[in-house]
């Protein structure tokens, strides 16, 4: 398993075991793991949108027009974006090679009160 894999699978691990310690904690510790666990899921979240899913594993979920915006790696190693429509696969700007993974898209840049 890979390093990314397994950080995943602690955090996963972590917040559900944190749901079945709350309950048993006194109040002011419950609020401290309540945040904590707020902060695991960030980072779990962000931590699966950097993971590459190979397309014989799973494609990409499409909105409600039928396609979605995503990260695409080739089989010649080239890295770009590219729009997966349910009805013609991947649509590319580059004919650079066979798409073999997929990633989503990072969420846009904005003020946030975590940058500060």
């Amino acid at each position: 398993m890979k390093k990314l894999e397994k950080a995943i699978a602690y955090f996963e691990d972590a917040i559900r075991e944190s749901d079945e310690i709350i309950t048993e904690c006194s109040e002011k510790l419950q609020k401290e793991l309540i945040e904590q666990k707020k902060h695991f899921e960030v980072a779990l979240d962000a931590m699966k949108k950097c993971t590459w899913i190979p397309v014989n594993k799973r494609l990409p979920v499409v909105d409600e027009y039928g396609d979605v915006n995503v990260l695409v790696c080739m089989d010649d190693e080239f890295i770009a974006t590219a729009t997966y429509d349910k009805d013609n696969g991947f649509e590319l700007w580059a004919d650079s090679g066979e798409v073999i993974a997929w990633m989503p898209l990072p969420e846009p840049y904005q003020e946030s009160d975590w940058l500060d």
